[in-house]
């Protein structure tokens, strides 16, 4: 299990993971605005 921690800054991607969140766990807000997102499985992982 791989597990990636990254932020983002802006709104629309979280809003985006939210939308489409199959490659991720979660996505968590920030009060300060910033995402933090974390992945079970490396990006560009596909699962068939």
């Amino acid at each position: 299990m791989v597990t990636t921690l990254w932020k983002v800054d802006d709104r629309a991607s979280y809003e985006l993971m939210r939308e489409f969140p199959q490659p991720f766990a979660w996505a968590d807000l920030r009060p300060d605005g910033s995402v933090v997102v974390t992945t079970m499985r490396p990006p560009g992982t596909v699962t068939t």
